[in-house]
Parts: structure tokens; sequence; C-alpha cells
């Protein structure tokens, strides 16, 4: 579910999302942090406008039980041709802080999720988004592995560990056309499941794949990867 989604509705729009979640279960991560009017790296950024946003749409998160947040938004991220790279780096590091500081009040963890090079210039790999963490120092900003994304930039699975505790949430694809894992994929998940039980993580693994038939895939799909979290 995406963030920028649940922001945009309107109150009696957002109820009925709200009442639509099974009594019992919460929605446990959103992505689609940032709508694509919120500029972070160009001389639109305001930080006044994002810390406002956020407010709003973590208030709506809460109550949707949200407990991590994940920061892609690679169209309000990208770096537009002429502009310095090293102030876009300095606002995003600002966003960062404003992100994490805003989290912490709402007791939400927001992760950077690195995209691969053809949906955004900036923040592509693991490494890259630890680094963007440790400048920040927010207890509450941390990062994202998503396999899909390691394997298209080509980064050492070893980033990952690397990492360490700032890795706190993960997504996973068959790098293959992106869909849901199964046992029958050509694909070794192998490392990248290895390297998180050698780094005790314990954080949760989404699923973000295209689905032809959703309950039988699913179903095949959560079997596999709970032989290969064991």
């Amino acid at each position: 579910m995406g963030l920028a989604y649940i922001e945009s509705l309107s109150e009696d729009e957002f109820l009925a999302v709200l009442g639509a979640v099974p009594s019992g279960f919460r929605v446990e991560a959103v992505n689609g942090l940032l709508p694509e009017s919120i500029h972070l790296s160009d001389e639109q950024y305001s930080p006044e406008e994002c810390r406002a946003y956020l407010n709003r749409a973590f208030a709506r998160a809460v109550q949707l039980g949200v407990r991590t947040a994940v920061f892609g938004s690679g169209r309000s991220r990208n770096i537009p041709e002429g502009f310095s790279r090293e102030r876009a780096e300095d606002q995003l590091a600002d966003f960062g802080r404003i992100l994490g500081d805003t989290a912490a009040e709402y007791g939400i963890s927001a992760v950077i999720e690195p995209l691969n090079y053809a949906e955004c210039n900036v923040l592509n790999t693991v490494r890259e988004a630890a680094e963007l963490a440790h400048r920040v120092g927010s207890p509450n900003l941390a990062v994202l592995a998503d396999l899909y994304h390691v394997v298209r930039v080509d980064e050492p699975v070893s980033d990952l560990a690397d990492a360490g505790p700032l890795l706190r949430h993960c997504h996973i694809a068959n790098p293959d056309g992106r869909t849901a894992p199964s046992p029958d994929d050509s694909f070794d998940y192998r490392p990248f499941f290895d390297t998180l039980r050698a780094i005790g993580y314990h954080g949760g693994v989404s699923i973000e794949g295209g689905w032809k038939d959703f309950v039988p895939e699913a179903k095949t799909a959560l079997g596999f990867l709970r032989e290969l979290a064991e």
C-alpha cells in the first residue's frame, strides 16, 4: 500500500480503507512514501512542505498499524540534469533527518530503498543507502535491501552484510521478470538468505512481484521463502 495514496484520500475514503482491514490484521509496511509533487533534489525542495506532509501521512499510517515506511520515491529524489549533485545529496540528508525525526514521533521505522539506475540516479545501492543513514544518524532511519534492485545494479550481497543492523526491511522478487519467487525459478536465492542469516536479520521480507493468480502463487511463494529462511 502506498503512503502517498493514503495521504491523498478524503476522510470518508480513508475511513473506508480502515474499515476494509480485517479485524486482527495490520498493514505492516507501506511504500510510495512521497507524491511526485514533492521534490527533494532540486530548487523546489521545501523542508516545511516535507515535514507537514509526513505528519499528515504518518498520522493515518499509525491508524492502519504501520510499522515500516519505505522511502523509494525515485521521481521525488531523482537529481535533474544540471543540478549540483553535492547540493542534492545535502538536501537528501536534510530530508533524511526530517523523515527520521517525524517517524520517531509516530513510532515508525523509515527505511531507504535503493533503486536501480533505470528508476533513479541517486541512492542506487544498499551501500549508498547505508552511508546516508549513517550520515543522518537517526535511530528511526534505516535501510532496505530489494533483491531485484541488488541484482539489477550488480551489487555484491556482501554489501548487505556491511549494512549490518541498519538493514531492517527487505523486498524480494524473481529478478528475471519481477514475479513472485517460486521453487521452479532458475534464480538462486540462497546467497541472499544466507547473508540475512549471517547478520542475524529478523526484519520483514515483502514480496514485490507481479501475480497472475494471487492465492495459489502467494501460497507457493510463502512456503518457498519459509524454506529459504530456515
